[in-house]
């Protein structure tokens, strides 16, 4: 397996770009598989950083350091534990055909 790896999640106006640092990550390194774009839906969202579903930038460390990164955002926080973000909302109201926005 390569040290590192760039994944590239495409959106209409936006290209995010995340590193997987896999000399950091314990033997778990399957939960960073790369998926294809079209087995991705983004549900018409942008990438969310900060979804409740987004592993913290520490995920599955072995020795405490960054298992992933944000390639031209440095120092980006990924994920959070403190409820649904906007793009969460969004897309969980996307999927079950919701109108609310809260």
């Amino acid at each position: 397996m390569p040290a590192d790896i760039s994944v590239q999640h495409f959106e209409v106006s936006e290209v995010v770009k995340i590193r997987i640092v896999f000399l950091t990550v314990t033997g778990q390194a399957h939960n960073f598989n790369k998926y294809s774009h079209g087995k991705l839906d983004y549900l018409g969202a942008l990438y969310d950083f900060q979804s409740l579903m987004h592993y913290g930038s520490h995920a599955f460390s072995k020795n405490g350091k960054r298992t992933i990164k944000a390639i031209k955002q440095t120092n980006v926080p990924f994920g959070q534990r403190k409820g649904f973000s906007e793009t969460d909302i969004q897309q969980l109201n996307a999927l079950y055909d919701c109108k609310s926005e809260s």
